[in-house]
């Protein structure tokens, strides 16, 4: 039985609380970071995906907004 419910393979993790930048693979369960290391075991996993080319920085939320959007009706106007 996977003991993961997510494995993100091949990813450069950002991780500035941790002094971690560099190639890592996490391994979520129960959408908890469980594990990260330099390799984990896919078998470990029930689904896999490959992040090769992209950057991991967990804890990180995208603060952009987009106000008033041309061809967005629903948008709120400033």
């Amino acid at each position: 039985m996977p003991r993961l419910d997510l494995l993100l393979k091949n990813c450069t993790l950002i991780d500035p609380a941790n002094k971690v930048n560099g190639p890592r693979e996490l391994g979520i369960a129960q959408d908890k970071i469980v594990a990260v290391e330099e390799k984990l075991d896919s078998r470990e996993a029930k689904a896999t995906i490959d992040l090769k080319g992209r950057t991991a920085i967990p804890g990180v939320i995208d603060p952009h907004v987009h106000i008033g959007d041309a061809g967005h009706r629903n948008m709120a106007k400033v």
